[in-house]
């Protein structure tokens, strides 16, 4: 497995984009359950990561936690074909690795995008932190800036190449701070209610984009100004 690194920022700014190469570490989904327990719940059972690494993240049948469904109307949505069989879906549960716990499966949500490129949605019970040396542990490495996030949202951004994953917490939906940045675009997260992101950079520039499925994504022009400093992102309501 290799270590999660940034990926290339925007001028100065510097987001913390983990980036996979393919193959990366991981393993095997759960294929069965022992028991009768579980005989009257159909839970989706997909290959998590690549199965040469032996890493099981493991399959959750928890629903997300009642503030995080109450937030966000794509987890609420029914599960659809692209969402379980789909390249991009598949493609983005291949490269789910160690630093992953729990699995919810059945809130996998493509959000954009076709083939193998674009944005899943995969909801897990625990994000855990990079530890030193790449190594999953409670505490952040030297300059990861991670934490363990409970109850984590993460955004699988694919395309044929690379794999880059961001996790954020419910309140970081909630507070605007869900995004980061990878291919050329900004991309994110927004809760209920919310028609339209922008995105302020701070040498004054301005993007806007729709919101859909509670996901917005701008492309950068390469003419923006570096600054060492993140933009920022505010919502809106209304058409």
């Amino acid at each position: 497995a290799r270590r999660p690194i940034g990926a290339p920022a925007r001028g100065g700014w510097a987001p913390r984009v983990p980036r996979l190469s393919r193959p990366v570490a991981v393993g095997l989904t759960l294929s069965a359950f022992a028991g009768t327990a579980f005989a009257a719940v159909a839970i989706w059972t997909p290959l998590l990561g690549n199965q040469q690494y032996g890493y099981n993240p493991g399959i959750s049948a928890s629903a997300p936690p009642a503030d995080q469904l109450a937030a966000l109307a794509v987890l609420r949505r029914p599960q659809s074909a692209a969402d379980q069989s789909g390249a991009l879906a598949s493609g983005a549960l291949r490269d789910i690795n160690q630093f992953t716990r729990d699995v919810r499966t059945d809130y996998i949500r493509v959000l954009a995008g076709s083939g193998t490129n674009g944005f899943v949605l995969v909801p897990v019970a625990q994000r855990l932190a990079v530890g030193v040396n790449g190594i999953p542990g409670s505490s952040a490495g030297a300059g990861t800036g991670s934490a363990t996030v409970s109850d984590a949202l993460c955004v699988y951004a694919t395309d044929t190449a690379m794999t880059f994953v961001n996790c954020y917490s419910t309140a970081k939906v909630i507070a605007g701070t869900a995004f980061n940045e990878g291919f050329g675009q900004l991309f994110g997260l927004a809760p209920d209610g919310v028609s339209t992101a922008t995105v302020t950079f701070p040498d004054g520039l301005e993007l806007s984009a729709h919101v859909q499925g509670n996901f917005f994504d701008v492309a950068l022009p390469s003419s923006a100004t570096p600054s060492p400093a993140p933009p920022s992102v505010s919502f809106s309501a209304g058409n």
